[in-house]
């Protein structure tokens, strides 16, 4: 889970730097479906990371306004 989490991490930090941009959701998101399938993470885990995302893409957008 730690590893999992770091990497999750990793692309967020990039994300908030513009490396990647907001288009990388999708990738995002497949990653997190892909650790859960290797059962690295839970489908709880998956789903709050995923909510945490979309939390943090909305505030960025709305503090852009």
């Amino acid at each position: 889970m730690e590893r999992a989490l770091n990497k999750i991490l990793r692309i967020i930090f990039d994300m908030s730097h513009g490396i990647i941009d907001d288009d990388m959701a999708g990738f995002f998101r497949g990653y997190l479906f892909a650790l859960n399938e290797n059962k690295e993470i839970t489908v709880g885990e998956r789903l709050m990371l995923i909510s945490f995302f979309d939390r943090l893409v909305a505030n960025k957008k709305f503090i852009a306004e």
